[in-house]
């Protein structure tokens, strides 16, 4: 059986992309996170695809970031799905 690092690696990195773009997107730094309570090395390799995130720590994220956490977890670009959103009259 292949480790869990070694399991999609693609939807690691795009998760880590996810999460680095809302980050910014919110006006965070790394530093703002991890004063929330996540260990930076953690963090830097969820960011970078290294690891698979604990359900824990993405829930930390998105609280910090102040989104539900389905949308680090959407693969639709945040742009796509906001306007989907409203083109429904959500």
């Amino acid at each position: 059986m292949p480790k869990a690092a070694a399991r999609f690696p693609a939807e690691r990195r795009a998760l880590g992309d996810r999460i680095r773009r809302h980050r910014e997107w919110a006006g965070l730094t790394q530093d703002d996170l991890v004063r929330a309570g996540l260990d930076r090395r953690t963090l830097q390799r969820i960011e970078s695809g290294e690891t698979d995130a604990r359900l824990s720590w993405l829930l930390l994220i998105a609280r910090t970031l102040g989104i539900p956490i389905g949308t680090l977890l959407d693969t639709d670009p945040p742009a796509a799905s906001a306007g989907a959103a409203s083109n429904r009259g959500e």
